[in-house]
Order: C-alpha cells, then sequence, then structure tokens
C-alpha cells in the first residue's frame, strides 16, 4: 500500500478531529504508505503539524475527481458520509474504496461498513481502518502546536477554564449561552478564572453570557485565529461548551471537558473517559430537530455544576496542561 486517501467533511472541522485516533492507526499499520487527508478549510489548518500525513488538500468539490485520478492513490478511506465524497473516489477511479454503508451509496465503495448505533463516532471511523489492517487502541484525538505557537499566545498567569458561549446550528446544538453564567460563578468561586472563546459570528451569544455574568472575564470571541485559540485553549485546565468543533480540539490537546447536546448527539459525539463528560437527556428514538434542540434547552445549570463537583477531583486543578 503506497499511497492512501483520506476524506473527511468540508464542514464541521470536529469530524476531521475525531478522525486523528483513526489516522493514527493506519500510520502505524502502514509506515510506508503516503497519507493525504483532504478536508475543508478549517480542518486543514486544524490539522497542522500532523505526523502522520504527508500532505493536506482543502477540498475542491467540482474538481477534486480530476485531480484525484492523477495521483495514484491506491486506497481511499472516505470518513464523510455523504453520496458526494463516495462518489469523488469512484470517479476518480482509487481501486479500494472503503467508507460506511450510508445514505445508498455502497454500490460506489468497494468495501462499505454497516454502522453499528452503539459506537461513538471516533470508533465508528476507527472501524473502517480495519479493512486495511489497522488495530486502533488509543481513541482520544490528537492535535499538535509549535512551541513558537504556544509562546506567542500565552494566557495570563492563573488556572483557566475556557468556554465557548455560542455554537453553530443554534437549534440543535446551542445551549442557552446564559446559562453558563451561574456555572462560571461557581467555578470562579473556586478559584478559576474565565476566558470565552468562538468565532466573530457567535459575538451575540457571548454578549448574552457577560450581560448575565457580570464578572472578571477574559473575552477572546472573534479575536483569534483558530490557530492562536487552539494555543490558548491548551493552556486552559478545563472546558465547557456545547457540542462544538472546538470542544473536540480542546480533548484532542488534553484539557479535560463537559459538553451539553441533545439527544441525536449526545452518545456519538461522546467519549468514553472520565475525564471528559457528555451531558444530555438520552432517547430510545431519533428525534425531529425540533425535538432535539428542545430536549437540549431542558437541561439546566445545576446539572453542569453537579457534575463539575464530581469532575473537579478527578483532574489535576492546581495546574493546567503543559504550555
Amino acid at each position: 500500500m503506497r499511497k492512501i486517501l483520506l476524506v473527511t467533511k468540508r464542514r464541521f472541522m470536529g469530524d476531521t478531529v475525531a478522525a486523528t485516533p483513526a489516522i493514527r492507526a493506519l500510520r502505524q499499520a502502514h509506515p510506508e504508505a503516503r497519507l493525504t487527508l483532504m478536508s475543508g478549510r478549517a480542518a486543514i489548518e486544524a490539522m497542522q503539524g500532523c505526523p502522520w500525513i504527508a500532505e493536506l488538500i482543502e477540498r475542491q468539490p467540482k474538481e477534486d475527481h480530476r485531480f484525484l485520478r492523477d495521483q495514484g492513490f491506491d486506497a481511499a478511506v472516505v470518513f464523510d458520509r455523504s453520496v458526494n465524497s463516495a462518489w469523488t473516489v469512484w470517479r476518480a477511479r482509487i481501486p479500494i474504496r472503503i467508507g460506511h454503508r450510508a445514505e445508498s451509496r455502497a454500490l460506489l465503495l468497494t468495501h462499505p461498513v454497516s454502522q453499528d448505533p452503539s459506537l461513538t463516532e471516533i470508533e465508528s471511523l476507527c472501524k473502517l481502518t480495519e479493512v486495511l489492517g489497522a488495530t486502533p487502541k488509543n481513541l482520544l484525538p490528537e492535535l499538535w502546536l509549535s512551541k513558537e505557537e504556544r509562546q506567542a499566545n500565552r494566557l495570563p498567569s492563573g488556572r483557566w477554564v475556557g468556554i465557548q458561549p455560542g455554537a453553530n446550528d443554534p437549534d440543535r446544538r446551542l445551549w442557552p449561552p446564559e446559562r453558563w453564567a451561574p456555572v462560571a460563578r461557581f467555578l470562579s468561586k473556586a478559584g478559576w478564572q474565565i476566558a470565552i472563546f468562538g468565532v466573530q459570528n457567535e459575538a451575540e451569544y457571548a454578549e448574552k453570557f457577560l450581560s448575565e455574568y457580570k464578572g472578571e472575564v477574559l473575552n477572546l470571541v472573534g479575536k483569534t485565529t483558530l490557530r492562536e485559540a487552539m494555543a490558548k485553549i491548551a493552556q486552559c485546565g478545563l472546558w465547557l461548551s456545547s457540542d462544538t468543533g472546538l470542544r473536540h480540539i480542546a480533548v484532542s490537546l488534553g484539557v479535560p471537558s463537559v459538553s451539553v447536546h441533545n439527544p441525536n448527539t449526545g452518545h456519538r459525539w461522546g467519549y468514553r473517559t472520565e475525564i471528559h463528560r457528555t451531558i444530555y437527556r438520552p432517547s430510545d428514538r431519533k428525534l425531529t430537530h425540533s425535538d432535539a434542540g428542545k430536549a437540549l434547552r431542558e437541561i439546566q445549570p445545576e446539572e453542569i455544576i453537579e457534575t463539575l463537583q464530581e469532575l473537579l477531583p478527578q483532574i489535576a486543578v492546581n495546574s493546567a496542561p503543559s504550555q
């Protein structure tokens, strides 16, 4: 196996971050292979410095198959579940095409893999790599920062918690931003300093949090690049947010986390480890987008605080991750 293509979503950076355990396992199984990742712009930025990948390519949907056809790939692992991604690698004539059996695309894949709803997303992605002989063991994602990035983005001294008040797809993913305020007050009384993160279009959610919290906050919403935000998150001792890409970045950088999800995403995007908690209302069926959002908004701040009371004794609260 000389050249392996890895395909993730153009959007939703967290999906690519979640694929890093699978990519790690592929590298271990095929140390001689050249791995190429094709993804969206934000994911490519987040994945800078990955030692397992030889080339990062930004997806250009209308031209991808023409470019790929000339690259001589032996296999493609399509982590993205869309029909378009499977169609792209089929049109590129890549001999071995591995992906989930989803959205009627099995005919486009040489090795369609059935989905198991009992698995988390990371476990499902790792399952794909088993077709190529990989045996994933470490199921935590991983990202990389240079020494220069860490030094240039140092937070003031202290014990920091990073909070992201906003989220994309607010109807399904956004926990009301003002509800983070009592959680922040609880942590502030325990000696934590509060930093808030997010992109510029989440500024309105930051304002809702700030109007309710009224305490001292380092407001970084819309004021950093992705790589700068990553370097600052890496210095936090704790991360709190809804179901967002930055949550998965925090996990990838070794920062203990608590996130709030709707019933459709809680199990799938959770982690089977004590220092990363996922709070959601379980459901025995998949809910409509509207009902999923309602279930998310039923969660109260007291539940987050109760989880933190259990979690904080288990983490090294007196020191942030390595800076």
